[in-house]
């Protein structure tokens, strides 16, 4: 895996972070390298550290290692997100919702089962949807 750092100043910056599962960090770390030398987005900074958590309903949480990338994306992005995502699905990795920038609604509910209770409980909450963010609107919550 070859890591172009670069400054952000003519790119937009994202971040990805994910929780890939005890057993599963080499194999990720492979296909994630492997993506990146095909697309050849500058990376400002990729860390990865042991977790342990509880897991909960909507929580980032669980055992493994999270895996986290600062890339400066560019026309490429689209496509890259949508194998992020493959990638992610294929080694049972959990994306953070406040901090993975690709994260569709469709792939909120994928990633997280109980994502539609949630929305049940926030609808039920806050029936006006007063309390929306740029988040919300993406993930149709």
């Amino acid at each position: 895996m070859t890591l172009t750092l670069c400054s952000f100043r003519s790119l937009l910056p994202a971040e990805l972070q994910c929780l890939v599962p005890s057993g599963c960090q080499y194999s990720f770390i492979d296909d994630f390298g492997r993506l990146l030398d095909e697309s050849s987005l500058p990376v400002a900074l990729a860390t990865i550290k042991a977790a342990r958590r509880t897991e909960r309903q909507l929580d980032f949480s669980g055992d493994g290692f999270i895996f986290s990338i600062d890339v400066a994306m560019n026309r490429n992005a689209p496509a890259f997100l949508e194998r992020v995502d493959r990638i992610c699905m294929e080694h049972s990795a959990k994306p953070n919702v406040m901090k993975y920038a690709g994260l569709t609604s469709s792939g909120f509910r994928k990633f997280y089962p109980d994502a539609e209770r949630f929305r049940d409980r926030l609808k039920a909450f806050d029936r006006s949807r007063h309390f929306r963010s740029a988040l919300s609107r993406r993930l149709e919550l």
